[in-house]
């Protein structure tokens, strides 16, 4: 179309509907690969959607299809950590065939997938991070509980092979007893964990810095946004965020980014300690991600940026940006309110008032809302579905 070079998106779900939107408004035809269900196949943008499933061996799935189907001299962006992974172990494979993979620094890429690298990355940039260690078995775990203070966090060092077994990505102990009981599940799916102390604090005290960095190490943008608040809480996905712009962040992020050799897509999340003042660093995704709408919406344009890049076409970077921008996702923001009214930090008046403003949405739009549609009735589906279990 136009004569723009067609793009691939890897997995993502509501992360590659906003990507698919963007893109196809600039006249680029766009191809989709994911599971069945993702919600990017519903959307009027997307061009061709191919059902690979999603999780275990999906990278040996995406590289077939590319090379038996996928149409070559696409961009190729990685909307998942699989993607990313599979970009940064074949690029010169992808680049054979013709294909334009993602930006990036393979070495640096792999490294942001493994929590252990990334800190210890981090570190030698001289941007702080918790107190940490590795563990590789329960036993491990609970010998390492010297070197740290209650609570303690564990995190699969590489989230997205952990996924394939569990939902969670933090999973929190707060004395021995409940390390025990976690550690004796945790390591059942093969995979080592960091575990971590967890900085003090309210989820309002954690930032994310937003930038693209380009060939010359040149980050193209300063952004920040802050969450106000997740589920599950403490350990889940951001359900109500906005947009900001926090100095110190900034000077962190652009720290890391440069420090670390860092190319491309740059998504790393800090957490103010109130110990010692420090924004430490939680982890550093190297892709889209859940806030690329609201991103969007601010003015700052990841996804056509990333494609620009790749397709040679001229890049004008953002000088400026809309704060005080909301992203909210409703279902999870009500599972949210009971978990903080629970614990007496929420009641639903203040929640009311919270989120009484002109909202934005991770992917419902009125001219394209089969993708929304669609990611209810899958939900619905999977809740009617644990019901009957449970009666059974």
């Amino acid at each position: 179309m136009n004569g723009l070079p067609p793009a691939v998106l890897l997995g993502g779900e509501a992360i590659a509907v906003s990507a698919c939107r963007s893109l196809a408004w600039s006249g680029v035809r766009v191809h989709a690969l994911g599971d069945r269900h993702d919600p990017v196949r519903r959307s009027r943008w997307c061009h061709e959607f191919v059902a690979v499933a999603s999780k275990e061996g999906v990278i040996e799935r995406y590289l077939e299809w590319l090379e038996a189907d996928g149409p070559r001299g696409a961009a190729i962006l990685p909307c998942d950590d699989y993607g990313l992974e599979m970009i940064a172990r074949n690029r010169g494979l992808l680049e054979g065939w013709g294909y334009l993979p993602v930006e990036g620094n393979d070495a640096v890429m792999l490294a942001m997938l493994d929590k252990r690298r990334t800190y210890e990355l981090a570190d030698a940039a001289g941007v702080a991070t918790p107190r940490s260690t590795t563990a590789a078995t329960p036993d491990d775990a609970l010998a390492s509980t010297r070197l740290l203070d209650y609570p303690i966090g564990l995190k699969p060092l590489q989230s997205h092979v952990f996924a394939a077994h569990y939902p969670h990505k933090l999973m929190v102990a707060r004395d021995q007893a409940e390390l025990e009981k976690i550690a004796s599940r945790a390591f059942g799916p093969g995979v080592p964990m960091l575990m971590t102390e967890i900085v003090p604090g309210p989820e309002t005290a954690s930032c994310s810095y937003f930038t693209y960095v380009d060939d010359r190490g040149e980050p193209l943008f300063h952004y920040t946004k802050s969450k106000i608040r997740q589920w599950p809480k403490r350990s889940g996905l951001t359900c109500y965020q906005v947009s900001d712009r926090k100095i110190d962040v900034i000077d962190a992020g652009v720290r890391l980014v440069q420090g670390i050799g860092l190319r491309g897509v740059a998504v790393p999340e800090f957490k103010l300690d109130p110990r010692d003042g420090n924004w430490k660093l939680i982890e550093c995704n190297h892709r889209f991600t859940g806030s690329l709408e609201l991103t969007r919406h601010c003015g700052i344009d990841t996804a056509r940026i990333a494609y620009d890049r790749l397709a040679g076409r001229p890049v004008e970077a953002p000088e400026s940006y809309r704060t005080g921008v909301t992203q909210w996702n409703p279902i999870e923001d009500i599972r949210a309110l009971l978990d903080y009214r629970r614990d007496g930090e929420l009641t639903v008046p203040r929640w009311l008032v919270s989120v009484a403003r002109r909202q934005h949405f991770p992917m419902m739009r009125l001219d394209d809302p089969m993708p929304t549609a669609a990611s209810l009735g899958h939900k619905l589906a999977r809740a009617l579905a644990k019901l009957r279990r449970g009666r059974g």
